[in-house]
């Protein structure tokens, strides 16, 4: 099985990049937003502080979820993969590592995503508060 390392790990990639600049922009502004507040925040405030704690273990839970999942899925298909018809020959390890390889990153890209999602979404909606206050 030849991977193209582009296309076919094109939506990791995609992950990786919105998490690079919704992670900042969440940070920076949840950060200015405690500073702002002080010791005795808005009720407003308290709101977004334990959302932002809660969604934190959501997001961890469902891509823990998502990461057992694939990573049973993939073990699933490669153990049926029939590698011991290809016998001892270099393209069957060539094909049996670009198997293996293939397989982590969609695991990992499974796990990413409900981060992912969290992360720009709360990019999305602080932003907007910005504007509107």
């Amino acid at each position: 099985m030849a991977v193209d390392s582009f296309g076919d790990y094109h939506q990791l990639y995609s992950r990786l990049l919105a998490l690079w600049s919704a992670v900042p922009t969440v940070v920076a502004i949840r950060v200015e937003r405690m500073l702002t507040a002080g010791p005795l925040p808005s009720r407003r405030d308290q709101r977004e502080f334990e959302r932002m704690g809660m969604e934190k273990l959501d997001a961890f839970h469902e891509s823990w979820l998502a990461l057992m999942a694939q990573y049973h899925q993939e073990c699933l298909r490669l153990a049926l993969r029939p590698w011991w018809w290809l016998g001892p020959q270099p393209h069957a390890v060539t094909a049996a590592g670009e198997d293996i390889s293939h397989a982590l990153f969609t695991i990992v890209d499974h796990a990413l995503a409900p981060i992912e999602r969290r992360a720009s979404a709360n990019a999305r909606r602080l932003s907007k508060t910005l504007v509107s206050v």
